[in-house]
């Protein structure tokens, strides 16, 4: 089930990570009115299911297993924090709500729009796992159906063109799969078209340039509509983050050495591995009662208790999760 790493995969994953706790810093500050800061979602929705497009795997049961201790164990451990900190302090925590983050199921209503689910504070940004728990399972259909995923790739333009209609027409029932398509854009994606030639790069860049011309001129006349909010929105992101993932491929094959040593190095090693924790433990100092901006004054301070808090929170989580490889990582000269 293991592929060969690729050092540029690394880079855009971990600089994904950073662009959304930077979105949602700035949410915090009410100074991200267009979001760009999340295009790190799309981001990792792409790489996700592009990293499984050629993975063969033998054992579904092991692999469950697997993505259970990677994923679920860590992502309680944080719930199980947060609630904990909530019912300290004397904050709100109702039942329903943490049974349905317990279950991970708090991510349902991204797509289907018209539930109403229970909020838990600081652990908004953890609809993503619910999706992704989804589109795990359809990605397991597929490798079970490999004739499906052949006619799918033989047929890779119809598909597309039928994937965007499908969102278009799905979205005005109050149903949202554009996560889910950036997800299985990923998975059917060539391993060579990141590679992409000038003229295609071109064509994508102009394809850009119009789609997010479109969504401020839809901002401006349509704000608050599914046009903008679920159509227009959507695809600009979607083609962004293709994009950004192109141009850092484009921009890192230019100095291949320097990102070879850069990954190799201790310091990046970490980072990496403390992606997804930092992940999980970022949002509860961004919003909510515990979002520094409502107990520490001044920006600088504000930044400064930031970052350590939530690196102490996701070392801690790593510590209870990963002890074994962050202690390779460490004494690894």
């Amino acid at each position: 089930m293991a592929t060969r790493f690729d050092p540029r995969i690394s880079v855009i994953r971990v600089c994904a990570m950073l662009s959304i706790i930077a979105g949602h810093w700035l949410s915090m500050q009410n100074i991200n009115h267009f979001q760009f800061g999340a295009i790190g979602v799309e981001i990792f929705f792409f790489v996700s299911g592009y990293l499984y497009s050629d993975k063969k795997i033998h054992n579904v049961k092991d692999w469950m297993c697997n993505r259970w201790h990677r994923l679920i164990i860590p992502y309680w451990i944080v719930l199980g924090g947060v609630i904990l900190l909530r019912l300290i302090f004397g904050y709100d925590v109702t039942v329903n709500a943490a049974l349905v983050y317990f279950l991970n199921v708090q991510g349902i209503d991204r797509i289907f729009r018209n539930l109403s689910l229970p909020v838990l504070k600081g652990m908004g940004q953890t609809w993503f796992l619910s999706v992704l728990v989804i589109c795990y399972i359809i990605m397991l259909v597929l490798k079970k159906k490999p004739m499906i995923e052949k006619k799918i790739r033989e047929h890779s333009k119809l598909a597309f063109l039928c994937s965007v209609l499908c969102q278009i027409v799905l979205s005005f029932v109050g149903i949202q799969i554009i996560r889910p398509l950036c997800f299985f854009y990923g998975y059917f994606w060539n391993k060579e078209k990141l590679n992409m030639p000038m003229k295609k790069y071109s064509i994508l860049t102009l394809l850009l340039v119009m789609l997010t011309a479109m969504r401020f001129v839809t901002h401006i006349f349509c704000d608050g509509s599914i046009l903008y909010d679920y159509i227009m929105f959507g695809w600009s992101f979607v083609v962004l983050a293709l994009w950004l993932i192109v141009t850092s491929v484009k921009v890192l094959d230019c100095m291949p050495n320097v990102i070879i040593k850069m990954v190799s190095c201790r310091a990046w090693k970490i980072l990496d591995l403390m992606t997804y924790p930092l992940f999980l433990t970022h949002y509860m100092f961004t919003s909510g009662e515990f979002a520094v901006i409502n107990w520490i004054n001044g920006l600088n301070a504000q930044i400064l208790v930031f970052i350590i808090l939530t690196c102490i929170s996701a070392f801690l989580v790593l510590f209870f999760t990963d002890y074994k490889k962050m202690k390779e990582i460490i004494s690894n000269t």
